[in-house]
C-alpha cells in the first residue's frame, strides 16, 4: 500500500466514478482500476461494487475510507516538515520544471536573476509535469513551473505564462510547406510523445479524440531534444511548445488550422508553505515571463 494508491482511492471514492476520477488525477483509465484493484488485491478484499454504469463503495471500503484520508494528510504533512526541516538554507531555493521547460524558458531571466543575487543558491530539478504538484506538496521543492490545470485549494499561483503548441515535422513531411495543419490530415501518421499519465499528453489524447481519431503514439522519450532529433529524421510528428518563429534546423513549426492550442504553465507554491523574501523576490523576477 503507497500514498498514490490511497490518493486514488480516496478519489474514485468521492466521484463514484473510475473516469472523473482519472481526469481529476491527470492519469488514464486504466492506470487508476490497475491501482485500486492491486490495493484490492494487497487487503485482500473488495473495495468497491462494480456494475456495467455504476459504482459503490462496499463495507469494506467504506471502513477503509476515513483512515485513508488521515493516513493521505498525516503522511504529506510528515513530508512537508521533513523536507522543510532538511532544507532550512533559506539561501538556496529549490526549483522544479516539468520535463523539457529549460528549453522555451527565457534564458536571460534565469540569468539576471543570479547576476543580480549571487549569494542566492538555486537547486533545479526536472520532473514530469504531474510530479512538479506532487512535489510541492510533499515539500521536496520551494517554487514548482505546474503545467495546467492544477488544484488550487493545494497549490498556490503566483504567476501565468500563456505559450503557443504546435505541430512539429520533418522538412521531408509531405504536409512541412503548408502554412498551417488540420489536426485531421495527422490521423495516419505516427507521434511521437512524452509518454502516458502526463497532464499534456492527456490534452493531445483530447485533441485527437475531437479531430476523430485515436493517435498512434510509436515512440515515447523524455527528453525534448531526443523528440527533436526524432523528429528531424521524419520517424513521426511531435508536438512543439513555445514561439513558431523559431528556426530548428530540419524541423517545421506550424500552428493548428482550426483551432489556438494553448498550453500554460503556473508558477506555484504550496498552500501550507508559505513564501520566504528570497523566494517571493524569485516569483517576482520570473512574473516579467
Amino acid at each position: 500500500m503507497d500514498f498514490r494508491q490511497l490518493e486514488n482511492f480516496i478519489e474514485v471514492s468521492e466521484q463514484l466514478s473510475f473516469t472523473k476520477a482519472a481526469n481529476n488525477l491527470y492519469i488514464s483509465q486504466q492506470g487508476i482500476s490497475k491501482s485500486i484493484k492491486s490495493l484490492e488485491a494487497e487487503l485482500g478484499v473488495p473495495l468497491f461494487f462494480r456494475t456495467a454504469s455504476t459504482i459503490s463503495l462496499t463495507d469494506y471500503g467504506t471502513i477503509l475510507l476515513p483512515y485513508a484520508k488521515d493516513l493521505v494528510k498525516i503522511y504529506s504533512t510528515a513530508l512537508m516538515q521533513i523536507n522543510t526541516e532538511k532544507n532550512k538554507d533559506t539561501d538556496t531555493i529549490r526549483i522544479g520544471f516539468t520535463q523539457g521547460m529549460a528549453n522555451f524558458l527565457p534564458d536571460n531571466l534565469l540569468r539576471d536573476y543570479t547576476q543580480g543575487h549571487p549569494d542566492v543558491k538555486l537547486a533545479i530539478r526536472e520532473f514530469s509535469d504531474m510530479d512538479v504538484d506532487s512535489a510541492l506538496l510533499t515539500g521536496e521543492i520551494d517554487i514548482g513551473f505546474c503545467v495546467a490545470p492544477i488544484d488550487e485549494k493545494r497549490l498556490c499561483v503566483h504567476h501565468t505564462h500563456v505559450m503557443n503548441v504546435y505541430f512539429m515535422l520533418s522538412e521531408q513531411h509531405p504536409l512541412s510547406s503548408q502554412s498551417a495543419i488540420d489536426m485531421r490530415q495527422l490521423k495516419n501518421d505516427t507521434f511521437i510523445a512524452f509518454g502516458e499519465n502526463k497532464k499534456g499528453h492527456l490534452s493531445f489524447l483530447e485533441r485527437c479524440r475531437k479531430a476523430g481519431f485515436v493517435p498512434d503514439v510509436g515512440i515515447t522519450a523524455a527528453d525534448i531534444g531526443l523528440i527533436m532529433n526524432l523528429c528531424a529524421q521524419n520517424m513521426g510528428v511531435g508536438i512543439y511548445v513555445g514561439e513558431q518563429e523559431v528556426s530548428l534546423p530540419g524541423l517545421k513549426i506550424l500552428p493548428d488550422k482550426l483551432h489556438n492550442w494553448e498550453y500554460t504553465i503556473h508558477i506555484c507554491t504550496a498552500a501550507e508553505h508559505g513564501v520566504n523574501e528570497t523566494e517571493a523576490e524569485f516569483i517576482r523576477c520570473f512574473c516579467q515571463w
